[in-house]
This record gives C-alpha cells, sequence and structure tokens, in this order.
C-alpha cells in the first residue's frame, strides 16, 4: 500500500497536462526561465513556441549572450500567432541596431496586443517602422526614444491602441509628441510620467485627443519655468484627471465629460514665500515689484472653472493652498457629491470654507486628519462628529466602534492630544 502512494506522488502530473496549458503556464515566467525548461525532457523541448507572451530582461543574468539569446528566440517564434505580449528591458548597453532590430520583429509578428520596452541606457526607435494594426497597450520607459520623423498629423500607425504610458520619454520636438497621440484615434488612456530628472521636459502641458477618457499626468519640472506658461487639454471625452505638476501661468481645457478629478498642484515655493514677506513688509523695491508681476501671472481660475461640473474632487495640500493664492474667483460646484482633501500646511486652509460653500449638494466630506496629527506639535484637542444611522443594529455598531478605534489610534506627534467625540 505504502509503495502504491509513493509510486503515486512521484508522477510527472504537469508534464500530462495539455500543450496548450503548460504553454500558458510558461508564459507567466520571464522568458529565460521557460526556455531552461526544454532540457527536462524531450515532453519540454518544443514548449516555448507555445507561449503567448516574451518576457526579455538582461537584468538577471547581464548582457554575456542576452543578445544571441534574444535573437534565437524571435527567430523561433518570428512566425508565431499566439505572441499578444512582448516585454524588452536592457539594464545593460546592446548594439543600436540590433535593439532596434528586436522591436521591429516584435511589431511584425502581426498579433501583438501589448509592448512595454525600458532600458536605462539610450537606445533610437526608428520611427519609420514603429507602427503596428494590433497593439492595444503601449508603454515606453526612459532612454528608448523615437528617431526620425513620425507621420504628420493626420497619421495613423496605431489605430487599435487603447492605453498609452510614457516615462520620461525624450522627443525630439513637440511636434513628434502630438502626431504621436494624434496616430491613435480611439486611445482611451494616456498617462504622462515626467519627474525632474535635470533634462529639458519633453511634455510641455497639451493634451489633445477626443477619444481619451482616463488621464494621468506627473510632471515636475521646478527649474524649467517656461514648461508651465500654458497648459491645455482638449480632450471632451476625459472622465478621470490625475494630474500633478506645478501652478500655470494660464489654463484652457475642455473637460465636457469629467466626472473624477485628482489634483496636486504645486506653488512655486520661493516666489510664494517672496509674496509673504512682501506683505510684512513696506519697503519694496523694483525686483519685488518684478516678483510681484510673476507671482499675479498665475492664475488657475481657468482651470477649476472648468471642473466645476465633476462629481469626485481629491485635493492634495498643496492643491488647497493654489487654490487659495492663485484662484481669482470660485465657482459653484451644483454638481459635486463627495470631496476629500489633506493638509499639513499652514497656508491653504482659508480657501476651506468658501470650497464647501460652492458645494452646495455636497454628500461626502472627507478630510486627512492624519497629517495634521503628525505635523501640529502644540494641538491639544480634536473633535470629531461621527453621525451613524441605526446604530443600534449590531453591525453598524461594530463598523461604529472600529472608525472610533481606528481614529485613537492614529500616532500623533503632540504629546498632550486627545481625541474627543461628539
Amino acid at each position: 500500500m505504502c509503495a502504491h502512494r509513493v509510486g503515486m506522488g512521484s508522477r510527472d502530473l504537469i508534464s500530462s497536462l495539455p500543450d496548450e496549458v503548460l504553454g500558458k503556464i510558461l508564459s507567466f515566467l520571464p522568458t529565460h526561465i521557460a526556455a531552461s525548461t526544454s532540457v527536462l525532457s524531450k515532453r519540454w523541448r518544443n514548449l516555448l513556441a507555445l507561449v503567448n507572451k516574451l518576457d526579455l530582461s538582461d537584468a538577471s543574468g547581464g548582457p554575456l549572450g542576452f543578445p544571441e539569446f534574444v535573437d534565437k528566440t524571435l527567430a523561433l517564434l518570428k512566425n508565431s500567432s499566439l505572441i499578444k505580449t512582448f516585454h524588452l528591458n536592457c539594464e545593460h548597453r546592446h548594439e543600436d541596431s540590433r535593439v532596434d532590430g528586436w522591436i521591429r520583429t516584435a511589431l511584425e509578428l502581426g498579433f501583438l496586443e501589448e509592448l512595454r520596452l525600458e532600458t536605462v541606457g539610450m537606445y533610437s526607435i526608428e520611427t519609420e517602422f514603429f507602427t503596428s494594426n494590433t497593439l492595444v497597450d503601449l508603454t515606453i520607459c526612459d532612454g528608448f526614444y523615437p528617431d526620425g520623423r513620425l507621420p504628420p498629423a493626420g497619421g495613423v500607425f496605431f489605430p487599435a491602441l487603447k492605453r498609452l504610458s510614457l516615462f520620461s520619454v525624450a522627443f525630439a520636438d513637440c511636434a513628434m509628441y502630438d502626431d504621436l497621440v494624434l496616430g491613435c484615434p480611439v486611445l482611451e488612456e494616456l498617462f504622462l510620467h515626467y519627474p525632474d530628472d535635470n533634462n529639458p521636459p519633453a511634455w510641455t502641458g497639451d493634451v489633445s485627443s477626443s477619444s481619451i477618457e482616463r488621464l494621468t499626468i506627473i510632471h515636475h519640472y521646478p527649474d524649467y519655468r517656461e514648461a508651465y506658461e500654458f497648459v491645455s487639454f482638449t480632450t471632451p471625452s476625459l472622465l478621470y484627471l490625475d494630474y500633478s505638476g506645478y501652478v500655470a501661468d494660464q489654463y484652457d481645457v475642455d473637460f465636457d465629460s469629467l466626472v473624477e478629478a485628482r489634483l496636486d498642484i504645486r506653488p512655486w515655493e520661493a516666489f510664494t514665500d517672496e509674496h509673504d514677506d512682501r506683505s510684512d513688509s513696506e519697503d519694496d523695491d523694483s525686483d519685488s515689484e518684478d516678483d510681484a508681476d510673476s507671482f499675479s501671472s498665475w492664475d488657475v481660475t481657468g482651470l477649476v472653472t472648468k471642473i466645476s461640473n465633476i462629481k469626485t474632487l481629491h485635493l492634495s495640500s498643496d492643491s488647497l493652498e493654489v487654490f487659495h493664492f492663485y484662484c481669482r474667483s470660485m465657482p459653484v460646484f451644483h454638481n459635486l457629491l463627495t470631496l476629500s482633501f489633506e493638509s499639513d500646511k499652514e497656508k491653504g486652509w482659508q480657501v476651506v470654507p468658501l470650497l464647501l460653500n460652492s458645494s452646495p449638494n455636497l454628500e461626502t466630506l472627507v478630510i486627512k486628519i492624519s497629517h495634521f496629527l503628525a505635523n501640529l506639535k502644540c494641538l491639544e484637542t480634536v473633535k470629531v462628529g461621527v453621525e451613524v444611522d441605526n446604530q443600534q443594529e449590531n453591525h453598524v455598531h461594530k463598523r461604529y466602534i472600529g472608525i472610533i478605534n481606528a481614529l485613537i489610534k492614529l500616532p500623533r506627534v503632540s504629546p498632550n492630544c486627545q481625541i474627543q467625540f461628539f
């Protein structure tokens, strides 16, 4: 009996699965690991041809032998109709022409739906061949950059693309970025991530697309003031906006369909400090007058007015400060149902009453008090009102107690701070 059990336990149950199932299992592995299974037995020798995803990276094994492995793998699968996803990560230097050839081969597979390109070096992408009729999701990161000229405005080279993500991608000029977006006529989601990396920003404040529904922009370039002179969003179908950047001189936006917005609009701290110093000083020289002109040029009113029809609004602490200093008039948010904000600063609180009075139909207000408790060293009392319907019901009472306990456990920088409930 024992011998029979040992025999059953030693069977290779995985190898008995159908080829299609094994191919899908291998697709979840990095391609170099999936390829290594071919030495297990004859059963596994040709299963790599059944994967639907290629994940090629030289991060773990180093550059030695990587180009040859990629060449061999792409030669094996160049006629495959199963490959839907292609990820390429180059953390070591390889020949430019070779890397460009890998990308071209991937796009020529004919059935590719997702392409992700990452590198810590600099590699050009030949725009003449940068096209696909099947690609749905495209991500380009860091050192990969388009080289040459994209088709002019009106040219379509990604007719099926729905999601485009650009992480610190360099463009020869703004026209190339514009042409790339315009060349994706059914684009639904655009993600732009441009942190301050000491290089001039490639994106200079314009998004124009009639099809985009979700837009996420992280754009932090305090050393390039000219990048914030004019911000324009021509996005009539946009439903969701997540925007983080410095306050601009002027906004021209089309948000007719917008439902939810997350705003992290940062003030120009140096100028804000100078403005406060001027308010306390009776002596103004010519330099401070120039600063005043610069300060008064920033205006977020055009943006705030165009989001007045949204239902959900999330504001960072910086955004509250910007709304206070740079919004010339507050519109009425007739449709706003949910408002959340946080602040760990002394400035910006002045705009909160105005914002609440301008939201007549507000149903949910979320204030992230953990920031205050962690930063106000002299705070002694925090009063919290918790209104609960049908508290006598057991599950409602448990939720009420859970909220109170969670608030009591929040860390506080002030040793004398007490939280009172009413």
